[in-house]
């Protein structure tokens, strides 16, 4: 499979590479991809706009990109959950079983009414309809309840299997929250390096606050996908942004996960999701509970 080749640095031309190594936004968040003999010399301001209209990079090529990834000491992968086979982790255990393989997993969550938040106003929770154009399922309709039901489902279900290891996995997994790494996201890193056999870099106190610090006000229009931010905003936003039936919607079919995670409820309040200054995620991850 295609992240076995990323992992062993042993690509082979084929629509999947061609489709990922085009010029774009996700190809960009790669510094390597930027750089020679992926693209010409450029500015590392320039945005990806601006690179492919300048026609400033070229498609990735098989060869040059297992020469290049072979080069580096470490690979990293960022791999949405519901894009690995039937959005579970156990279907991983061919590629872990693999003797060479040494790899880890790092399993980020967040609050489940952030997640559902985020996807909705994103975007992601539509449909288009006969004059093409595109609807969002209304909140409460069966099938954005059934959106809801089957993220949290996947969640809690990933959840029970990495409480419960199977021997390939022992060891190898950690489950990090989201809001531990905004509140709290020196030490946490610090933790993530160390479980990763990695020393921690002497610039990376300066990274985190850069990248967690950037000038942004409660109702900025700041990219989705955008790695500069200011991080405790960020977290929150979608305690304001949400209506509050989509808020009790979510806790009502995520309860499990949300107790399992550590997050509080607002139980329908208006007020308790508007006071900022009153916590809905529990300092500690409790990772037990799951029915």
């Amino acid at each position: 499979m295609f992240l076995g080749e990323m992992l062993d640095c042993n690509f082979k031309d084929s629509e999947y590479l061609s489709y990922f190594s085009r010029p774009g936004h996700f190809r960009f968040s790669s510094r390597v991809l930027r750089k020679s003999p992926f693209c010409q010399p450029h500015d590392e301001k320039l945005s990806f706009q601006e690179i492919i209209k300048r026609k400033l990079c070229i498609n990735v090529k098989a060869t040059e990109l297992s020469k290049t990834c072979k080069e580096l000491k470490v690979t990293v992968v960022k791999i949405l959950e519901h894009r690995i086979m039937g959005r579970q982790i156990q279907s991983l255990k061919p590629l872990f079983e693999t003797e060479a393989f040494l790899g880890k997993i790092l399993y980020l969550v967040r609050d489940p009414r952030a997640v559902i938040s985020s996807m909705y106003f994103g975007g992601w929770m539509t449909y288009v309809n006969a004059q093409k154009q595109m609807i969002f399922y209304t909140i409460k309709s069966e099938k954005f309840i059934w959106y809801v039901k089957r993220i949290c489902g996947q969640i809690e279900s990933n959840l029970k299997f990495i409480m419960r290891p199977e021997r390939w996995l022992t060891g190898r997994v950690k489950v990090v929250r989201y809001e531990d790494l905004i509140l709290e996201p020196e030490k946490n890193t610090r933790k993530i390096f160390k479980f990763v056999d990695l020393p921690f870099p002497v610039d990376m106190r300066q990274w985190l606050y850069n990248r967690t610090h950037f000038k942004e006000v409660l109702n900025s229009n700041i990219g989705t996908f955008s790695t500069r931010k200011n991080s405790t905003i960020s977290m929150r936003k979608w305690r304001l942004k949400s209506p509050v039936e989509m808020v009790s919607l979510v806790e009502k079919h995520c309860s499990g996960v949300m107790d399992a995670l550590g997050y509080l409820p607002s139980r329908g309040s208006r007020e308790i999701l508007a006071r900022l200054d009153i916590p809905l995620v529990s300092r500690r991850l409790i990772r037990a509970g799951l029915r």
